[in-house]
């Protein structure tokens, strides 16, 4: 359901159907979606009958830089030639140069290539153009974009198959850079120009952040307009911003900028020509990657769950299995215990989590504060000691922050149950009131709390640290079975079970959703 939103947004906004493209100097892999589009006819020149055994395209712009082309395609043919001939290749020749065409008209490999009818194609038209054709191929499930001014610098094109195994597996995920890692990443957004945000996950750099173009410095409304309809730079980024399209950056890559020493790109800029170095530290930080193996599982970010606790003795153990049960594996358990009755003794051998006592009662926004400083993980997740959590839960909600590209994730509409009067409701946080999701199943970025940690007050604290962000950028989750908030008599805030929010439901319902720790609670109870 997820995925057909963002189809369905994409086609609201883009008469031209690439889902998920965009418009960069340079090289990368995208997924098309095949449609229509609104873009003139150009003359198009059949060369072979395309080639259907293969999933990848490749698109290949180029000009009158016919010394270029050759060093391109010499590099090209010498690494993956049999991976030439087994995809389906599309030229667009931005030019009228006769070398250019000659050097084209021998490639075999080849399957069609596209010349423009009169003027010159900005990069926008002829990006649009490439991926317009491309896309009519049904087979062709990913695209390598190039330019003829990126050198392959090696033969291990076995990352190509790795970055598309990423893109099949994780969908939030909308293309790949495989520039050498000594070209770096620009760190600039074109409309704001503020710094990218991009996370290392592993063998991957990775931003949720889009951007457009490769030059912060120049302004290519017109080129974005022909993909995004859009009268100005800004507009076109908003549009793209609600696809949240994530970008990883695969280190090292494989293709190399053939520009100033490989460090620098030359751009034009209001007729004078400017240099825009290419400068990251991150990438420094993530380990070279091994070609020799595909990608089977791409590297999530590490979930802190964070569980402060005081005199739950009773409770602790079953908030402990729920961890341990969990699905998702890159996670740790951070409990902060500042009760008069040490639980330490029920705390498991076990390397994920992490058990710290503190002498003195502390306010409970201080104490989410600390241990969030405690905390190793991207992302934080509220781990209550008195609630229940389904084994999934960290899965759904860390795809949830991924997908949704939000600052922070939760129900506004939850299950509890109070197992010694044997009831159960359901509460409904009422419509048209202030953006709320229930702090007991929060989920966020440690980026979210550094921006503006917890309130230090008694009560109330994760209301509003939810309050202290915009509406959008919260992510209301539909799915409100993974977690079940239990009542009794040391809850730290009362539950208003009369109020007009909350709504009786039949136990069984509870069953359903808590299973086998549902049934087990219930025994204890009998023996009690």
């Amino acid at each position: 359901a997820h995925e057909q939103q963002i189809l369905n947004l994409w086609h609201d906004h883009f008469p031209v159907e690439v889902k998920k493209e965009t418009i960069d100097k340079g090289l990368f892999i995208i997924t098309p979606q095949a449609g229509a589009s609104n873009i003139r006819k150009k003359n198009v020149i059949s060369k072979h009958a395309p080639k259907t055994n293969g999933q990848l395209g490749i698109t290949l712009l180029t000009g009158c830089r016919p010394n270029l082309l050759q060093q391109t395609l010499h590099a090209l043919e010498a690494h993956m030639l049999p991976l030439l001939h087994s995809s389906y290749v599309v030229v667009l020749l931005n030019s009228d140069d006769t070398n250019s065409k000659a050097i084209i008209d021998k490639l075999t490999y080849v399957d069609k290539c596209i010349m423009p009818s009169k003027s010159l194609l900005s990069i926008g038209k002829a990006t649009s153009l490439l991926m317009q054709e491309i896309s009519s191929n049904k087979i062709v499930r990913y695209v390598l974009h190039l330019e003829d001014d990126w050198l392959l610098q090696s033969n291990k094109t076995q990352t190509i198959e790795n970055a598309c195994t990423l893109l099949a597996e994780q969908k939030n995920i909308g293309q790949v850079r495989l520039r050498l890692s000594a070209e770096k990443v620009l760190p600039y957004h074109m409309v704001t120009r503020k710094p990218i945000v991009w996370e290392p996950q592993g063998e991957f750099l990775h931003t949720t952040s889009a951007h457009f173009t490769f030059n912060p410095h120049l302004i290519r409304c017109s080129d974005i307009a022909h993909i995004y309809p859009c009268e100005t730079e800004k507009e076109a980024q908003q549009h793209f911003l609600e696809l949240r399209s994530a970008t990883a950056q695969h280190t090292p890559g494989l293709f190399k900028h053939n520009g100033e020493n490989g460090q620098s790109l030359r751009m034009r800029e209001n007729g004078r020509q400017s240099q825009v170095l290419l400068q990251s530290t991150m990438v420094d930080q993530i380990k070279e990657y091994g070609n020799s193996r595909p990608i089977t599982t791409f590297s999530k970010p590490k979930v802190s769950c964070l569980m402060p606790t005081a005199n739950r003795r009773d409770f602790v153990p079953l908030a402990i299995r729920n961890f341990q049960a969990q699905t998702y594996k890159n996670l740790e358990l951070i409990i902060l215990d500042d009760g008069r009755d040490s639980v330490a003794d029920l705390i498991p051998d076990d390397p994920c989590i992490h058990y710290h006592r503190v002498q003195g009662k502390m306010q409970i926004g201080k104490k989410r504060n600390r241990i969030c400083e405690l905390a190793n993980g991207e992302i934080f997740i509220h781990w209550d000691d008195d609630d229940w959590h389904r084994r999934d839960r960290i899965k759904l909600q860390v795809d949830a922050l991924l997908y949704s590209g939000k600052a922070l994730c939760g129900i506004a509409t939850m299950y509890f149950w109070d197992q010694q009067a044997r009831k159960a409701w359901q509460y409904v946080y009422p419509a048209g009131r202030r953006h709320w999701v229930a702090g007991g199943s929060l989920c966020y970025w440690r980026k979210t709390w550094e921006h503006t940690p917890f309130p230090e007050i008694r009560f109330g604290e994760d209301t509003r640290f939810v309050w202290n962000r915009n509406a959008c950028d919260i992510h209301v989750m539909q799915d409100n079975t993974f977690y079940v908030g239990r009542i009794h008599d040391h809850n730290t805030c009362k539950k208003m079970t009369n109020s007009r929010y909350w709504h009786p439901v039949d136990l069984k319902r509870i069953q359903e959703i808590m299973d086998s720790d549902f049934k087990e609670k219930i025994e204890n109870t009998a023996k009690c």
